[in-house]
């Protein structure tokens, strides 16, 4: 958010231990990181709210609040986590979107392979998780494309390198 000064990342954690990595704002000209962080998580990956217990799984908030430009945090285990950062300028953020091109790939659910829109003939590597955090295919492409035939249908987490650019979703493969 380039008005409010407001840097959003949301990061999903889904292996069975905690995460702990620096985030790195120099960039963003932050003198203090501030903030909060919205966590949802649960013990067990297969657990989800229903009609019967819709408060199962609830966001727990939290401040964060650092001096310097670098967050070091930890990410709980099976957790989606979207942090709201202050800082006081998103000039890094802005400079990325100005280039115009940015990483991503479809169609999305597939049957066989996806395609990375943007990609040049830079290298992309690749990485294939499953819902319990297992890496089910790993590989690097040259050609913009990821052959996703060898697994079976289901729902995977997708995360692909480009240079500085990472992009990572759900895939639902046919």
């Amino acid at each position: 958010d380039e008005a409010a000064n407001q840097l959003f990342l949301k990061v999903v954690n889904p292996n069975t231990t905690d995460y702990r990595t620096t985030i790195n704002l120099k960039n963003a000209s932050a003198s203090r990181v501030s903030g909060t962080a919205s966590v949802l998580t649960s013990a067990n990956i297969s657990n989800e709210n229903s009609f019967a217990s819709p408060n199962y799984i609830v966001p727990v908030n939290s401040a964060i609040d650092t001096l310097g430009s670098a967050l070091n945090y930890t990410f709980k285990a099976n957790s989606v986590t979207v942090l709201k950062l202050n800082t006081a300028t998103t000039s890094g953020v802005s400079t990325i979107k100005a280039n115009g091109k940015q990483l991503s790939f479809f169609p999305n659910p597939t049957r066989d392979f996806v395609y990375f829109k943007d990609a040049g003939v830079d290298i992309i590597s690749f990485q294939v998780r499953n819902v319990t955090g297992q890496t089910v295919l790993q590989d690097k492409t040259t050609n913009g494309k990821a052959d996703l035939s060898s697994l079976q249908p289901g729902i995977y987490l997708l995360t692909a390198h480009q240079g500085n650019q990472i992009v990572s979703g759900k895939v639902v493969k046919k």
